[in-house]
């Protein structure tokens, strides 16, 4: 049951995650996501920064949406995948060297 319940709370963030992205395309959020979120959502910054970016990040890879939505990946996962389709499509490296994390 546990499993069912953390992937329906994962499918409805997903969810979320596509709203805002909408949001965000069409400017519809005054102020930005970043900021509609913190006032109407009743996040704190640092949160409300990883939901924006989360919602950018999934234009990226618009492959993701419908599993996204569904809850089987998660917003991280998109994350992970949009940085690394970002760094192929760019020439980069997709691997961090030692020393350098923050980098990647």
């Amino acid at each position: 049951i546990t499993q069912l319940v953390g992937r329906s709370e994962q499918a409805e963030h997903g969810r979320l995650i596509l709203l805002l992205a909408q949001a965000d395309r069409v400017k519809a959020a005054r102020g930005g996501v970043k900021a509609w979120t913190v006032s109407h959502l009743d996040v704190g910054e640092n949160k409300a920064r990883g939901i924006a970016q989360a919602a950018r990040r999934i234009g990226s890879v618009p492959d993701l949406a419908k599993p996204l939505a569904s809850g089987q990946v998660g917003a991280d996962t998109v994350g992970v995948l949009s940085r690394a389709a970002r760094a192929v499509a760019t020439g980069r490296s997709t691997t961090c060297r030692p020393m350098s994390a923050s980098r990647c």
